[in-house]
């Protein structure tokens, strides 16, 4: 029997064990990517509730009020619709794009001062945020 000198390409087991390690890194990663993607999608809802509430501060500055005005996000989808559509028009020319939907939260303007009061959970985009006195941020 002739033994085989130059021994080429890989075997059986070997191949088996770099699936097996493959497997493994992919059991670990993809929740990993998954919770680091939902992390970045809840920093940018408060990133863009940060934005608008940035907004109707200069919109107060520059118009202030006088009287209050409140853009309240509570209640059902025609109300919370109804504030959107006055919120974009008294922000527009300070905001590019506004987010799409704001569920427990209140924005109250009064003459060149804002505030926002939130539900135990409120959203923006979907997306639960917290207001912390000063701006929004994620849970």
């Amino acid at each position: 029997m002739k033994l085989m000198k130059n021994k080429k390409g890989i075997t059986l087991v070997e191949l088996l064990a770099v699936i097996v390690i493959l497997a493994i890194i992919t059991a670990i990663s993809v929740p990993l990517i998954g919770n680091l993607i939902s992390r970045t999608e809840q920093g940018a809802a408060a990133s863009d509730g940060n934005t608008v509430f940035a907004s109707l501060r200069l919109w107060a500055l520059e118009d202030p009020q006088d009287t209050t005005v409140t853009f309240a996000f509570t209640g059902d989808e025609t109300a919370r619709a109804a504030a959107l559509a006055a919120l974009t028009t008294a922000i527009g020319p300070y905001i590019s794009a506004l987010p799409t939907s704001f569920e427990g939260i209140t924005f109250t303007v009064a003459g060149s001062a804002v505030s926002v009061t939130t539900a135990a959970e409120a959203k923006i985009n979907g997306h639960i945020v917290e207001w912390d006195g000063a701006a929004f941020v994620r849970p």
